[in-house]
């Protein structure tokens, strides 16, 4: 049985993950709070003004806050720092929320697209009116804005749950245009009565591509994916600049959460100590720690080299 209160990592690390925690939970809060605004307003006005894409627009703000209350509930357990149950840490659990927030939205998008597709045949005669357009203008200026802080801020914390949510954001903000250029259309062309299903069948397509770039970075990560070539270019960057090392192979990084872990051999000459290829790892391990490249774990195995 493993203990899941005995911290493995304390101090100064654990403190840190909890002003994180802190952090991201009020990021998310505001967010939470906006959303649930735009939610009353853009369904309010949809409804009373019979725009359907305005109303599709509203659910997706709804959508919105869901995530936004998973981060909040979330953050508390992936901050948390490592246990003997968990000696990686918590981070797959911000990973399982991003993945989370992608279906979210893509069941949001299916959603919108379905009660598009059904209403064609009740299309209003009626242009929606400009109090459609100004409610979507305002989502499209306060949700871009929100995206803005909210991406700089999940880049800054390295939150990748942070990240989409901020997309998330981004998404809501596109989607009302279609609803604003809908408004628009039917002023301009007052024989196309399905422009608002039309915009409605959009933010549909729209939101579903949304979803699939914020779950597929989770779900790579899932199916242990690696961090990619570049990570791998880095750490032979890295190790061309110990002149001890005469070689670098068997490279494997993968991620977890918002950091990268890799594993490597390192080849040095085969007549020093143990002691020496020791010290030698550890120094190339130090240079990668104190790298800012996402990397917060190096497994380092070290051979003996052999010239072909």
């Amino acid at each position: 049985m493993c203990s899941v209160g005995s911290n493995i990592s304390v101090g100064n690390s654990e403190i840190t993950m909890k002003k994180t925690k802190k952090q991201i939970q009020k990021i998310t809060f505001t967010g939470l709070f906006i959303n649930l605004a735009l939610s009353v307003l853009k369904c309010s006005v949809g409804h009373l003004y019979k725009s359907q894409a305005l109303f599709a627009d509203g659910i997706h703000s709804l959508s919105d806050m869901a995530t936004d209350l998973i981060i909040i509930i979330g953050a508390k357990f992936w901050e948390q720092p490592a246990d003997d149950c968990h000696p990686y840490g918590h981070a797959r659990i911000e990973t399982l929320v991003t993945i989370i927030i992608g279906a979210t939205l893509a069941g949001t998008a299916l959603f919108i697209g379905w009660e598009a597709v059904i209403s064609f045949s009740n299309s209003q005669d009626k242009n929606p009116g400009w109090a459609v357009f100004i409610v979507a203008l305002i989502s499209i200026i306060v949700k871009e804005s929100l995206y803005h802080w909210t991406i700089s801020k999940g880049k800054k914390l390295k939150s990748s749950a942070l990240i989409s949510n901020a997309w998330h954001h981004r998404s809501d903000a596109l989607s009302s245009i279609p609803v604003a250029v809908a408004v628009i259309g039917g002023f301009l062309f007052p024989a196309l009565r399905y422009l608002d299903q039309i915009a409605a069948f959009l933010i549909s397509a729209m939101l579903l591509k949304a979803a699939w770039s914020i779950a597929r970075p989770g779900i790579l990560e899932i199916c242990e994916a690696s961090a990619g070539a570049e990570t791998e270019k880095f750490l032979k960057e890295l190790a061309a600049q110990i002149p001890e090392i005469k070689d670098i192979h068997a490279i494997r990084t993968r991620r977890l959460g918002g950091s990268v872990l890799a594993d490597l051999h390192l080849l040095v000459d085969p007549n020093i100590s143990v002691e020496a290829g020791h010290k030698i790892g550890g120094k190339f391990k130090k240079l990668v720690l104190d790298s800012d490249n996402n990397i917060v774990d190096v497994l380092v195995h070290v051979e003996p080299y052999a010239r072909r």
